[in-house]
């Protein structure tokens, strides 16, 4: 399928599910707050990819 799996912090998620091709993911039949799907069109070159990385290790690094 393609895309990119991010984990976020859940408060940003209403806002960043706001851009398009990215919508929050569905696990277990559960919409996810702080896991986003990022569609393969919007993460096309390193320069579309390495926000959602840097946003992604960011929150990583948040957590215990």
């Amino acid at each position: 399928k393609g895309g990119v799996l991010v984990r976020i912090d859940p408060d940003e998620s209403d806002d960043l599910v706001a851009a398009p091709g990215v919508e929050r993911m569905v696990m277990g039949g559960r919409e996810m707050e702080n896991w986003l799907y990022v569609d393969p069109g919007q993460v096309q070159t390193k320069r579309d990819l390495a926000p959602w990385v840097e946003r992604g290790v960011a929150f990583a690094a948040t957590l215990p």
